[in-house]
């Protein structure tokens, strides 16, 4: 795989300075001769090798918030073409730590079914952040993906890089087999008649013109095909006795594989638990290690559906989830009711600061995201900086939020974890 230059695209990323835009203006570009289409911001930098047939494109005024995109050929090992670029990836970048955090299925544009692995990486020069790979084939090409998100930036543009891979399509062009030509024959052309038997071909009689007659079985010559009255077009021929042979058969075309349908519930991945509310509202899954907290939140009122579980390191928790679910009027609007905890509560958490808020479809489910940092009080009453991804969603008068935090510094290595964490978060009600 000729493609270690591509990676010194990388490398040669400098930090160009001005204001990071959140309200991102998205417009679709057709790349390598067709071959690649992609929905990503219009400010957003394109390059493209048609010689190596990859596509490398940067975020403007940041430094390594870069996809890499490589279009192969269907028969290729996408095992050893992922590890060629997982090993040209940590040379390029001196990368001295890289551990996968997770993996799962994920859906590009049009259904195509990738394999999505997330690592957190280190670097000689101390640069931390996280690379994600998808790989899988389509009907006429293999692909590999690869993200690469600095730690610094990475909670600003995590959902805006996954919103452009979501965008991906290949395009595959289906040829229709040639028709098939009976041995001797060349391009001669015969018509089954009466019986399966083999029609001669069409003789032209001498003072017809361009009329033409078959001759059908024992020599006879056949009249002309008669249009019959209501056929438009189609042409019927008779055969011995007057019986009308029907035209030729054209074989359809090759229909494309259709597209799955919707993604079912996600299978836990191994070792993980699942907890359902008692009274039925909602099931979560939780991962190994993290532990159910007994303890009631004062905060909470009592009888509310609510649920903590926490991670421990040490005897100091490092990441916890909870969700948490209240009244409201119904059809009480998800954007309004967001909005609401922005305002009455979030706005007033010292250090607040909000990176990113987006809509998502959680199978079926409308979802409304929300990534910010904020200062909590340690136990000692120091402030202590988290990194929190908020999830709201409304049904039936009632409003679930699931909130996922981490320590801020090293809050990279439970990203992964908490993205399955809300790919398994159900609401019931």
């Amino acid at each position: 795989m000729r493609r270690k230059k591509v990676w010194f695209w990388i490398l040669c990323l400098g930090l160009l300075g001005g204001s990071i835009i959140y309200a991102q203006d998205f417009v679709t570009k057709s790349l390598l001769d067709g071959k690649l289409s992609i929905e990503l911001p219009s400010s957003w930098n394109v390059e493209e090798d048609m010689e190596d047939e990859t596509v490398f494109i940067t975020a403007p005024g940041v430094e390594r918030v870069s996809i890499l995109i490589f279009v192969l050929e269907p028969n290729v090992s996408l095992d050893e073409e992922k590890q060629n670029a997982i090993e040209m990836f940590k040379e390029s970048m001196n990368v001295t730590q890289f551990q996968i955090l997770n993996q799962e299925k994920s859906l590009l544009k049009g259904g195509i079914e990738a394999i999505k692995e997330v690592y957190s990486f280190a670097t000689r020069e101390g640069i931390k952040g996280v690379s994600t790979l998808y790989y899988g084939k389509t009907l006429g090409n293999a692909f590999i993906i690869n993200t690469v998100i600095e730690e610094r930036f990475y909670p600003t543009y995590k959902d805006i890089v996954e919103k452009i891979i979501s965008s991906v399509a290949f395009s595959s062009k289906v040829v229709a087999p040639p028709a098939q030509v009976m041995p001797g024959q060349g391009q001669q052309q015969q018509q089954q008649g009466q019986g399966g038997m083999m029609m001669p071909p069409a003789q032209v009689v001498p003072g017809q013109g361009q009329q033409q007659q078959q001759q059908g079985q024992g020599g006879m010559m056949m009249p002309p095909a008669q249009v019959m009255p209501g056929q438009g077009q189609q042409q019927q021929q008779q055969g011995q006795g007057g019986m009308v042979v029907p035209p030729a058969q054209v074989m359809p075309m090759p229909q494309p594989t259709p597209m799955p349908g919707p993604l079912p519930m996600p299978v836990l991945p191994p070792g993980w638990s699942s907890y359902k509310d008692p009274k039925g509202y909602f099931s979560i899954g939780v991962p190994p290690s993290w532990y159910l907290n007994p303890i009631p939140n004062q905060d909470i009122p009592e009888g509310t559906p609510y649920v903590n579980y926490v991670y421990i390191e040490n005897g100091v928790v490092t990441a916890d989830f909870t969700v948490v679910i209240e009244n409201i009027p119904v059809g009480f609007p998800l954007k309004d009711y967001a909005a609401a905890v922005e305002s009455n509560v979030l706005s007033s958490l010292p250090g607040y600061k909000k990176y990113l808020e987006t809509t998502l479809d959680i199978r079926g489910r409308q979802f409304i995201k929300r990534v910010f940092t904020a200062n909590v009080v340690g136990s000692t009453g120091e402030e202590i900086p988290i990194y929190v991804e908020q999830y709201y969603c409304v049904s039936n008068g009632l409003a679930y939020i699931l909130n996922l935090e981490a320590n801020l510094n090293g809050y990279q290595r439970f990203l992964g974890v908490f993205s399955s964490i809300a790919q398994s978060f159900q609401p019931l009600k």
